[in-house]
């Protein structure tokens, strides 16, 4: 017993010293530990007294400089953010001046009234839609007339120069040879414009009927009302802003309107196919066709109808008829009687109905709210605020206008107004958009 003490005695120091070493290890990495962390607590002090410095600057080369200097820094993010917020914005590119478009041939049909005086010669020439141009014409035993025209989007124009003024016979000659008797043109019958004091009203020209019958149907079947020339207050000032101003217009020339919207028997008679997406009665509108599919369908039926002269009416000229001699939001007065005129969200079970149901405006056209939408000559653009004489709209623009709300209008006062107004773009179809076609007096 008394040998091994010593032995257990070395054992007790031996694990005495590795305890001390354990001791002295932990203190010096602790040691260690704090003066990393007091380094690192001082460049980060260091750093953000630098970022605070600079922060503000206007100067793109002092935020460049704290990204040069800590580039991995807790506001290098920031500090790149000001640096491309105080770069100067890009040059514009200089843009290629637009080429107008080419000049296109133009065939102008001139016309008058004056008895005994038909179409004159057609003249043609190269010009642009959107151009003025000068035409003069001239007729035997008349005097030559001289007129500026805005050329169209559409090949014949058809240009009404007016009354002609007969040329004097010569009384030099002292036994003048016999003439042909000539009628006497009547001079044109005019009409004041309205009193700017009284309320905005539908005014009526006087006008000689011309020899042509209130109502005709064409060889498809298509009912014509002749509208008579006149003067309206275009727009409105309860409608959309696109309504506004409130503005009058001159309808100078009579001219027939479709007493219907076109249908699907009379598309499918002159394009071969019907791509209405109701179907099942040949009554119904077409609809699905394009402003664009509406002007090759107006092409075709006047090549197959000589004596015809079809197109669509202008956005004036369809609202001119739409109101037919009313000055009201809406041709039949109270819009509660909105239903028996026309096919609408709360009426129509969500489609098309074949045309002429509901009851006719005063002057016989039917479905000219509801059914189907329908295609109008113009491209969309603002009112003119003065007064206007047979207006087309635009030269140029994104969308057509198209007018007349459709079977799926909401229930809106807005909405259902004779001036309501939208546009899209002339190669769209939709299956609630159709038109109706515009003959043009003799």
């Amino acid at each position: 017993m008394t040998r091994q003490r010593p032995r257990e005695d070395g054992g007790r120091r031996m694990r005495s010293r590795w305890s001390l070493l354990v001791v002295w290890a932990v203190l010096a990495a602790a040691v260690c530990l704090l003066g990393w962390r007091a380094g690192a607590s001082g460049q980060t002090a260091v750093e953000e007294e630098y970022w605070l410095t600079v922060k503000d600057s206007k100067k793109a080369a002092e935020i460049q400089s704290y990204i040069t200097k800590y580039p991995n820094g807790t506001y290098v993010s920031e500090a790149r953010r000001l640096l491309d917020a105080l770069k100067p914005p890009p040059a514009p590119t200089p843009s290629e001046p637009s080429t107008p478009p080419a000049p296109t041939p133009v065939t102008v049909e001139l016309y008058s009234k004056t008895p005994g005086v038909k179409f004159m010669p057609k003249k043609r020439f190269l010009a642009r839609p959107g151009e003025t141009v000068s035409v003069r014409a001239s007729k035997e035993h008349y005097k030559p007339v001289e007129k500026d025209i805005l050329v169209e989007a559409r090949d014949p124009m058809v240009v009404n120069l007016g009354p002609l003024q007969p040329l004097q016979a010569p009384t030099s000659q002292p036994t003048p040879s016999p003439q042909p008797v000539r009628p006497t043109p009547q001079p044109p019958v005019t009409s004041p414009p309205p009193d700017p004091k009284q309320p905005p009203m539908m005014q009526t020209l006087p006008y000689r009927p011309p020899a042509s019958p209130r109502e005709l149907t064409n060889s498809l079947g298509i009912a014509f009302v002749l509208i008579p020339s006149g003067f309206f207050m275009m727009g409105s000032t309860t409608g959309n802003p696109n309504e506004q101003p409130v503005h009058q217009v001159r309808i100078s020339t009579a001219f027939y309107l479709g007493q219907y919207e076109v249908t699907q028997a009379q598309w499918q008679a002159v394009m071969g196919k019907n791509p209405s997406s109701f179907k099942g009665d040949p009554n119904l509108p077409v609809e699905s066709v394009s402003w664009e599919d509406v002007q090759e369908f107006i092409r075709r039926l006047n090549a197959r109808e000589s004596g015809g002269r079809y197109r669509l009416p202008t956005e004036a000229e369809w609202e001119y008829a739409a109101r037919a001699g009313s000055t009201t939001a809406y041709s039949f007065g109270d819009r509660q009687r909105f239903g028996d005129y026309a096919w609408f969200l709360l009426n129509s079970g969500g489609t098309t109905h074949p045309v002429g149901q509901k009851l006719a405006n005063a002057w016989g056209l039917y479905d000219m709210h509801g059914n189907v939408w329908e295609w109008v000559q113009d491209w969309h653009g603002a009112y003119a605020s003065a007064a206007v004489t047979d207006p087309l709209g635009p030269p140029s623009g994104w969308g057509r206008v198209s007018r007349g709300e459709a079977y799926v209008l909401r229930w809106s006062p807005i909405d259902c107004q004779d001036g309501y107004r939208r546009s899209c773009r002339p190669d769209v179809r939709l299956p609630d958009l159709g038109f109706r076609l515009l003959r043009m007096v003799p």
